[in-house]
């Protein structure tokens, strides 16, 4: 099992996202992440705090805007 790290999603997102990106670009980046992460058998829950974390936009895009899109790749 490997252990996912910042540089892995970066290899996913293609480099970390620009603050002025668009919450349908974000969510769709979150979706592809963690597709990854469910493919290598990341929980959940992991996913959904690594993930939120790391596509929130703070003032403009919240974690709670992402969780949908993480949500749907795990269960449907």
């Amino acid at each position: 099992m490997k252990t996912l790290t910042k540089k892995m999603l970066n290899e996913v997102t293609g480099g970390g996202l620009y603050d002025d990106a668009s919450l349908e670009t974000i969510l769709e980046e979150a979706r592809k992440s963690a597709i990854m992460m469910k493919e290598i058998g990341r929980p959940y829950a992991f996913a959904e705090d690594m993930l939120t974390r790391y596509y929130s936009v703070p003032g403009r895009i919240e974690r709670e805007a992402i969780v949908p899109a993480i949500r749907e790749v795990y269960f449907g």
